[in-house]
């Protein structure tokens, strides 16, 4: 999936959907306040004069027609009280729903307006120009000059002086202190592509649950109406419509975070041979982790059912809060905190690394005598 943006319009179709869901779902419970209704008014039945109620639905607008037998009241007295109380469990139902797009739109917030595409962009350019322009940069006798057929250290060997041993420790030093900040600049990159792309599966997981939660609403909606309302449900006294059912193919999202995190160049890198640091954005960035999929169907014959209860283990709600929603903020702690068994390292490890440097002064290349190292407290990775 390309990164760093929604697919199918982004946010803002995503709060569209919302919005689609609150509305169905308001009209399938108002229609479910209607059914019951009527299953206990015993002057609804199989007998007696159809009355007609035109179910004021915004999105599949279809014709009931029950059948009333009220000796009590004239004819059109019938009507316009069945009437009404059918318009009230309409109205009930679209209040029971009010809000759900409102949580829904939340949820979508919290990572539908970070900038995956940006964070991608910062971890490319990180990689290339800095990572990979310091990853072997001061190798070999990287300080030899064919012009003058001679190089660094032989020239240190005509200094004498104060700074002579400050400088000749330096040179001996600082190929090997480049290469620890060309792996701390990789996993800094690897820690952006990794956000990156776990942010970006979350997103493709809400777009997914937002399009295919309305079209199973709007399925339970339509079999309302293939059924000919509640007419024939209230003569057999209890019946319900069948239950739509829809596939959602979601990311096994926590999975998903630890194998990216796997991808993370080591955060104790330590002088020697030069790393190859090249290719770990690309490869993070284009991960696909593998069976990172799992197939949830969503089946109900209720508008409860379909939402489901807070933490009940079920329901379209369950699978956006919980599922995806919390499964991306896991990954994302799972990026952080990487592995104690040594395995992927995290980014909190790559700090953990950095202050270990400074404390003991490894980080820094050697300084001459009364020149001293920056505040810690001044540091980039304190912020």
């Amino acid at each position: 999936m390309p990164i760093g943006s929604f697919k199918d319009g982004g946010l803002e179709a995503f709060n569209s959907n919302a919005d689609a869901i609150e509305r169905v779902l308001g009209e399938l419970m108002g229609l479910e306040l209607a059914r019951d209704y009527a299953d206990r008014d015993q002057t609804i039945g199989m007998v007696g004069s159809d009355v007609e109620w035109n179910v004021p639905s915004e999105t599949n607008p279809f014709l009931i027609v029950v059948a009333v037998n009220d000796p009590s009241r004239s004819y059109e007295e019938a009507v316009s009280h069945v009437r009404g109380q059918f318009q009230t469990c309409w109205d009930n139902g679209r209040s029971w729903a009010t809000g759900i797009a409102d949580q829904v739109k939340r949820y979508g917030k919290l990572y539908g307006d970070v900038d995956v595409k940006a964070l991608a962009d910062i971890a490319e350019s990180l990689e290339s120009r800095v990572a990979l322009q310091l990853s072997g940069a001061l190798t070999g006798n990287w300080s030899y000059d064919e012009n003058r057929g001679t190089d660094l250290e032989t020239t240190l060997g005509n200094f004498s002086g104060q700074f002579a041993g400050k400088l000749s420790a330096f040179y001996s030093n600082v190929g090997d202190r480049a290469n620890v900040w060309a792996t701390f600049a990789s996993s800094l990159a690897a820690g952006y592509a990794g956000t990156a792309v776990v942010i970006d599966r979350c997103r493709h997981d809400m777009t997914e649950w937002a399009i295919k939660t309305r079209r199973h609403c709007e399925a339970q909606l339509q079999n309302w109406a293939d059924a000919g309302g509640f007419g024939i449900l209230v003569m057999q006294r209890g019946g319900s419509v069948d239950g739509a059912e829809t596939l959602l193919t979601l990311s096994k999202i926590v999975n998903f975070g630890a194998s990216v995190a796997s991808l993370f160049p080591p955060a104790a890198a330590v002088a020697g041979p030069t790393r190859t640091v090249s290719g770990v954005v690309t490869t993070i960035l284009e991960h696909t982790g593998g069976d990172a999929e799992r197939p949830v169907t969503l089946t109900a014959q209720e508008s409860l059912e379909i939402w489901g209860w807070e933490d009940s283990g079920g329901g379209a709600q369950h699978e956006l809060g919980h599922e995806i929603i919390d499964g991306c903020t896991q990954a994302l702690d799972e990026l952080r905190q990487g592995s104690a068994d040594g395995g992927p390292t995290g980014t909190a490890d790559v700090t953990a690394e950095v202050e270990r440097r400074v404390s003991d002064g490894s980080w820094y290349a050697p300084r001459p005598q009364g020149m001293s190292d920056p505040d810690p407290s001044d540091l980039w990775y304190k912020y």
